[in-house]
C-alpha cells in the first residue's frame, strides 16, 4: 500500500531514531513507569509557490519522548537525549527533504508533569523540499 509523502517522512525519522515507533495519538495510560518511550507523528504539511514553475513543501514531523517519572533526576537525561536526536537530524536529509528546523517548544508540558508525573518532551522537526507546480494549482 502506497504511503503519503508526510507518514514516509515520519516513518524515515522513525528509522532513525532508536526505539522509536510512529503513533498518532499515543497513550499516556499505558506507559510503563522508568521507561522512556519516543513516538512520531506528522504534524503539518504547508505548500507555498516558490516561483512559477516550482513549489516549496514544508513537512512538519511531531517527535515526543515520554517517561512516567519517580524523581526529577530522571528529566535531565531524557532531555539530553532530545537535544541529541536535535542535533543529529538538524541539516539531515531524509525522504529527499532536507531537516530546516529543530524546535524545543515547549519545552516540557509542566501540567503533565505535576499532575501525572509524565515527562512529555516535544520535538518538531520542519523538513522542505521543492516541487514542480501543477497546472491550474
Amino acid at each position: 500500500m502506497a504511503e503519503s509523502e508526510i507518514v514516509a517522512l515520519a516513518n524515515a525519522v522513525v528509522a532513525t531514531i532508536a526505539g522509536a515507533e510512529l503513533a498518532y495519538a499515543p497513550d499516556f495510560g499505558r506507559l510503563p513507569e522508568g521507561v522512556t518511550k519516543i513516538f512520531v507523528a506528522p504534524a503539518e504539511e504547508t505548500v507555498a509557490v516558490l516561483d512559477r514553475g516550482r513549489n516549496q513543501v514544508a513537512r512538519k514531523i511531531a517527535v515526543l519522548w515520554a517517561r512516567k517519572i519517580t524523581n526529577d533526576a530522571e528529566i535531565d537525561p531524557v532531555l539530553i537525549a532530545r537535544e541529541t536526536i536535535r542535533d543529529t537530524l538538524f541539516r539531515k536529509r531524509l525522504a529527499d527533504q532536507l531537516c530546516v528546523a529543530a524546535e524545543l517548544a515547549p519545552f516540557y508540558d509542566s501540567t503533565l508533569l505535576r499532575e501525572q508525573k509524565i515527562l512529555a518532551a516535544p520535538l518538531t522537526l520542519t523538513f522542505q523540499s521543492f516541487a514542480a507546480a501543477v497546472a491550474g494549482s
